[in-house]
């Protein structure tokens, strides 16, 4: 995951220092995508500084069942 304010050619070169396989996502956009998907009460904790803004991190979300 990498933060918000890396500019789309910071992102790639990050990837391409720590090897992510296909690009990691900016917060803001996995936080919106479980939104999308319906998910609840997102939360995502840094739990690593792989460093220059990439950071491994834990993801909760609930997923409200039907009433």
């Amino acid at each position: 995951m990498i933060d918000d304010g890396l500019t789309d050619a910071e992102r790639a070169e990050r990837c391409e220092t720590v090897g992510c396989i296909v690009g990691a996502l900016r917060v803001s956009e996995y936080a919106e995508g479980l939104r999308a998907a319906g998910f609840v009460d997102v939360s995502i904790e840094f739990t690593q500084d792989v460093g220059g803004g990439v950071h491994g991190a834990i993801v909760k979300a609930l997923k409200p069942t039907a009433s």
